[in-house]
């Protein structure tokens, strides 16, 4: 029982310096810490895939090719959100917005 409390406050230790160099990164390291480790594998992985995959792809394309529909698919199987830069821009020179301005002075 002495051994597992040495390790503990080793373990312990050694996180307070690993936080204490992360926190020293200043926005180039993030603390990321599972909330429970007794779970199946299965779940485990899945929520370590939600907070490590990709949430947003975008796609710089010439509007020309037909991407859009295989970025789609794609986007739809790995849950995540597939954006068009193409599409993007459109959008806001056609809306009038204040990128869109900066867009169209800058052509």
């Amino acid at each position: 029982m002495e051994e597992f409390k040495n390790d503990k406050e080793k373990a312990t230790k050694e996180c307070a310096d690993v936080r204490a160099l992360i926190e020293g990164a200043e926005g180039s390291c993030q603390i990321i810490e599972l909330k429970a480790t007794d779970l199946s594998e299965e779940t485990t992985f899945a929520e370590l895939k939600t907070l490590f995959c990709a949430k947003i792809v975008m796609v710089n394309h010439d509007p020309r090719l037909p991407v859009d529909v295989a970025c789609s698919n794609l986007a739809i199987k790995y849950n995540m959100l597939y954006l068009s830069v193409h599409q993007e821009i459109r959008h806001h020179i056609r809306n009038n917005t204040s990128f869109g301005q900066r867009l169209g002075a800058s052509r």
